[in-house]
């Protein structure tokens, strides 16, 4: 896996590239933070918008266990399956890094 290091305060700590024959997955440092594209242009794209600080990594666990992880761009609200858990929003310069919780509430 090839690995380019983020710079400090960014909780990314790096930001890998795996392949397993044609199945590509971008990753970060960060737990579970991982996404898979479907082709080099695919992957050309993400790297561009993530290393410009336009989408972030979303990651979110339930009882400190991964539920799913997913892109989302910058600002916006992420589309989840889950309704509860916690949310990490994880970006490339740190920058927009945020934690949140799901919950669900009965009318």
């Amino acid at each position: 896996m090839a690995r380019i290091w983020a710079r400090p305060p960014s909780k990314a700590l790096f930001l890998g590239v795996q392949t397993n024959g044609r199945d590509i997955w971008i990753r970060l440092g960060f737990a579970k933070a991982i996404y898979g594209v479907d082709n080099v242009k695919e992957l050309m794209e993400i790297l561009n918008v993530l290393f410009t600080d336009r989408v972030c990594f979303v990651v979110v666990t339930k009882d400190r266990k991964w539920v799913e992880s997913t892109l989302v761009a910058i600002h916006t609200k992420p589309s989840l399956e889950s309704k509860t858990g916690t949310v990490r929003l994880i970006s490339w310069s740190g920058k927009h890094d945020r934690k949140y919780s799901l919950r669900v509430f009965a009318p």
